[in-house]
């Protein structure tokens, strides 16, 4: 699989955090960097949008101002994010990267498998995990209310934790 690079973990403010992944990032597509795994934390509240989002149609600024979140544009794409007492994780590999088959539901897969394996190798137990009814109660509801009726378990955490 070859040689990865590990950042060590570090708070910082959302400019920083976005700006020390989009620098990784340009510098991985360029050949100049190794595939790079990065864990990091905010030191203020902060609201990431995708990079295609709109923030005035999709962000209460004035609210986030208020409130003190920081509102920074992420260099991928997605929905908004709320990052708080968290902990972040990057994953910056060229598209040729043999670790990573085609496609970003199997490369999620590949890396939730990762993620699971080292959880186990410092001695966290991982069990296969189901919703309890109270949460297929909310799945069902959010799923017509919300979201439409998106299949929600198709590409769901079995499909990775059966494969350990």
């Amino acid at each position: 699989m070859g040689v990865w690079r590990l950042l060590p973990f570090r708070k910082a403010d959302a400019v920083e955090n976005m700006a020390v992944d989009e620098a990784v990032f340009r510098a991985n597509i360029r050949n100049k960097a190794l595939p790079t795994l990065r864990f990091y934390g905010w030191r203020t509240p902060a609201l990431s949008i995708g990079y295609f989002q709109d923030f005035a149609k999709e962000v209460d600024i004035e609210a986030c101002r208020r409130l003190g979140i920081d509102m920074i544009r992420r260099p991928t794409g997605g929905k908004a994010v709320l990052h708080d007492q968290e902990l972040t994780y990057a994953v910056i590999a060229g598209t040729d990267s043999p670790l990573f088959p085609p496609g970003i539901i199997n490369t999620f897969r590949i890396i939730g498998c990762c993620i699971a394996k080292g959880l186990m190798e410092v001695g966290i137990r991982l069990l296969e995990g189901v919703l309890t009814q109270e949460e297929e109660e909310l799945k069902s509801e959010l799923m017509t209310k919300k979201y439409g009726s998106e299949n929600w378990t198709k590409e769901g955490c079995k499909s990775w934790i059966s494969g350990l």
